[in-house]
């Protein structure tokens, strides 16, 4: 037996809600309505024991019916599969604005609809209408759960007729329509504002309350800090690409615009777009420079796209979005793109003396922004002081410089900062990023900005439980960072070190870095090891005048006869260059060894064999010519030692063939004065050849750190699988490095003076770890470990052991007191952040004048 559906309720006024019966039946989730004759009293069909509705609704004779699940599992659609409908459908007359029978207008139909809590599907016709129950119902899941409208009616009809949901009408378009204007008329309520065709310039971007505001809540005598306190009134934001918040290219309505155009986070649509088509040819606009690094940022990806993405500049230290500060990426992340949008955010803050800015080219990006801005036109050219960093994060895929002067480690008036904050939202709102795809572009943009200001609302929200946390933290951290380098500079006194020439170049270092006249490439860089004076194989090559010769690789495979045939380009006419031939020769045996491990092709290994082959075969040939008679004479003069101890050239594979350098004669020959040149120019050769794999080894190993993070935070299966495809590239380098070292040091050691053990000992695959303090990516709470020494080399043995105790210890006290500072700014960010706080939600005293922005 069917079980018989429970009847709406709709209490009287004053009566109270009768026990068991559920909110569900009082309020509906969603009605639907459909309209009878004009002429007929309204009838809720259905439901016998319904009171009349309300006299105005009345006047627009509508039938309703439930149709949706309750919330005790009671299902509520009629008994008759006819009025299974999920959403109202309204007969409304409007010929005119009052017909012969004196019926309300069109204007005066709607407002009665929205009195009684229902909101038209259309304004001209009104057939269907949406609660506002269900308006807000879908708002909430699309902020919180990324719910697409989509799925969210498709989720009604299902509600309304599990089994055969298609037959229920899809009013999937209606609703689109109807929640866009309602989310519009909502956010012109939230900030007191009329409709109108144009709104102001970022009046409904919901600001950061902590950041400085004129007039609103900042220090009433800011202006007059001295230079060492504008971190306290500065803005922090930080700029970052996003390729998920993309568009496809189809074919779209060319009409529709977005109902906030400039008011909210995007700016003004067809200036930016006048922007482009004027920047299309100009290169410097379009792509100035390549990155400095394996970075991916600022170079042409994701093309194909109507939109490939979105450049987003927020809050640094909150996270809220800012006004204006969004564009959307036409062909990849170029600089014109990253302009646009930071002097249209930025512009609001120009009145202050030092604004800090966080993106990940940043070390490239402002190096010829003056440049850039003085060819915009419609934009300020004058701008307070920029001080530009790398995010914290994204700091390890860098090289050179950029790793301190870039660095929000050693950056004055940085605090905490670690300018990651983009990262945090794009983890959040590329949820959406399937549902913007396939939006027209008004309604792209209106949709995110709906999920911008509720990322900032929801920002807002936990603002003051977070800086409570920043306080106790920075108090905590302020004073162990500051007992710890006490403790430092007590020792340093104790040993007799020059702390105040530390002290001395670490306060210049600080005035320059600030100081935009500077130039920052000729800054000496105290947080890190100086450069090591050892030689490289560059040098080498310098001395002894050597070149290697680039051996093109033909596409079809030559014979062995082409390759004996073949004239010889030959450079070797010194020891020296002889001896470096066997570094290029060796390095290509590994290489033929590892393609025929991995089963290469059949005919790029006997190129490679026979490309190998006539290197040695030519190689032979010199050393014959300029070791030949010594060797003889060794011979002849040492008859102590047995024939088959002397090196000669084996039959084996050309992977195979040994060379006969000094380091594999017997040890006394190798001591013998007549080979004392031979050996000294190999020796000198083996030492170049290990450095610079320790060189190579360090930074492969920095960029596999940056890789591991990056890889464990990658968004989507592509991104996850190419930065896999790059560690396992990356891995592979640092087992080459590392066998090259291992070569060249087993080699040395044979033919080694005394400090030659010490300053290349064995490197053992846990040896090749990184080390994170050496590129300055200090993490909180980071334990203390040991060191793997090839992060400390020259420490170990002899008259240099001193030098690099002092410069270890250097190190670690300008980097405690760079710890020191930070945290000590951090506490005076917070607490300044706090008072602004207060009197942005008028808590404070401050004299508020003129806002801001709205």
């Amino acid at each position: 037996m069917a079980r018989k559906h429970k009847r709406t309720f709709i209490p009287k006024a004053g009566e109270e809600i009768p026990r068991g019966v559920p909110t569900e039946v009082v309020t509906p989730r969603h009605r639907h309505v459909e309209y009878l004759s004009p002429r007929k009293t309204a009838v809720f069909k259905h439901f016998e024991a319904m009171p009349p509705p309300p006299p105005e609704l009345t006047a627009l004779a509508p039938s309703t019916a439930t149709a949706h699940s309750a919330l005790d599992g009671d299902s509520f659609p009629p008994t008759e599969p006819d009025d299974m409908d999920v959403v109202p459908e309204l007969e409304v007359p409007l010929d005119s604005d009052e017909d012969s029978e004196g019926r309300p207008t069109a204007k005066a139909n709607n407002t009665i609809l929205w009195q009684a809590g229902w909101w038209p599907g259309t304004f001209k016709r009104t057939r269907t209408v949406f609660t506002y129950h269900v308006l807000k119902l879908y708002d909430r899941l699309t902020l919180q759960a990324k719910t697409s409208a989509q799925d969210f009616i498709a989720t009604l009809r299902r509600l309304t007729n599990h089994a055969f949901p298609r037959e229920v009408k899809d009013r999937y378009r209606e609703f689109m329509t109807s929640h866009r204007e309602f989310q519009h008329l909502q956010t012109l309520r939230r900030f007191g504002l009329d409709v109108a065709d144009k709104l102001p310039e970022g009046s409904v971007a919901v600001l950061c309350p902590a950041c400085p505001q004129l007039s609103i809540n900042m220090d009433l005598d800011w202006e007059t800090r001295p230079q060492t306190e504008w971190y306290k009134d500065a803005l922090f934001f930080a700029k970052d690409g996003n390729f998920v918040l993309s568009q496809h290219d189809k074919k779209f309505d060319p009409k529709d615009v977005s109902l906030f155009d400039g008011a909210a986070y995007f700016p003004d649509n067809a200036e930016y777009q006048d922007f482009l088509k004027g920047s299309k040819d100009d290169a410097d606009l379009d792509c100035e420079t390549e990155t400095c690094s394996e970075f991916k940022a600022g170079k042409t990806r994701y093309t194909g796209k109507a939109i490939s993405g979105v450049i987003t500049l927020c809050c640094a230290r909150h996270g809220f979005a800012l006004p204006c500060g969004t564009v959307d990426m036409t062909e990849g992340e170029k600089y014109k793109h990253v302009d646009w949008a930071t002097t249209h955010s930025v512009k609001f803050w120009r009145y202050l003396k030092r604004v800090y800015s966080s993106y990940d080219i940043n070390c490239i990006y402002g190096n010829n922004w003056p440049k850039r801005l003085a060819k915009m036109t419609g934009v300020d050219k004058i701008w307070p002081h920029i001080v530009r960093c790398v995010p914290k994060w994204h700091l390890n895929a860098h090289t050179g410089i950029c790793r301190w002067l870039n660095s929000f480690y050693f950056t004055p008036g940085s605090g905490q900062t670690d300018g990651e904050e983009p990262e945090r939202r794009w983890s959040i709102l590329n949820s959406i990023g399937r549902i913007v795809r396939e939006m027209t572009g008004g309604h792209r943009q209106d949709i995110l900005n709906m999920h911008y200001s509720d990322y900032n609302i929801q920002k807002m929200f936990g603002l003051a439980l977070q800086l409570k946390k920043k306080l106790d933290d920075a108090i905590k951290s302020s004073a162990l960072n500051n007992s710890q380098l006490e403790g430092l500079e007590e020792t340093a006194r104790l040993k007799r070190m020059p702390l105040n020439e530390w002290k001395a170049e670490e306060d210049r270092f600080a005035r320059h870095i600030m100081d935009p006249l500077v130039t920052k490439k000729s800054m000496k860089n105290p947080y890190e090891p100086l450069p090591d004076n050892e030689p490289t194989l560059k040098d080498i090559n310098d001395k002894w005048d050597y070149k290697p010769p680039a051996v093109q690789k033909a596409k079809k495979r030559r014979t062995r006869a082409d390759v004996e045939t073949e004239e010889s380009t030959s450079v070797i006419s010194t020891l020296g260059s002889l001896f470096l031939s066997v570094i290029d020769i060796e390095r290509d045996q590994r290489l033929l060894k590892a393609l025929i491990a991995n089963q290469g092709s059949l005919d790029a290994i006997q190129d490679a064999r026979d490309d190998i082959e006539h290197q040695i075969n030519e190689w032979f040939q010199q050393h014959n010519i300029l070791l030949g008679t010594t060797i003889n004479e060794l011979k002849t003069e040492l008859t102590s030692i047995p024939a088959a101890s002397w090196p000669v050239r084996g039959d084996g594979t050309p992977e195979d063939v040994a060379l006969p350098v000094p380091s594999t004669y017997p040890l006394t020959a190798r001591n013998h004065p007549r080979f004392a040149m031979a050996v000294a120019a190999e020796r000198d050769i083996r030492r170049a050849q290990a450095s610079d794999a320790l060189r190579e080894l360090r930074y492969k190993l920095g960029l596999k750190s940056f890789l591991f993070n990056s890889t464990a935070g990658a968004f989507g299966q592509v991104n996850k699988t190419r930065n896999q495809k790059t560690m396992h590239k990356t891995n592979e380098d640092i087992r080459q490095y590392r066998e090259e070292y291992e070569l060249a040091r087993s080699r040395l050691y044979l033919i080694a003076e005394p400090t030659d053990k010490a300053e290349y000992p064995p490197l053992t695959a846990d040896d090749c770890v990184q080390l994170n303090l050496y590129h300055a990516q200090e993490k909180p709470g980071m334990k203390r470990k040991e060191v793997s020494w090839i992060w400390r080399d020259k420490r170990y043995q002899g008259e240099k052991a001193n030098q690099y105790t002092s410069e270890a210890a250097r190190i670690e006290w300008f980097r405690a007191s760079a710890r020191r500072t930070r945290w000590a700014e951090e506490l005076e960010l917070v607490k300044e952040e706090r008072v602004q706080v207060s009197h942005r939600v008028g808590l404070g005293q401050r004299k508020v004048q003129q806002p801001m922005l709205h």
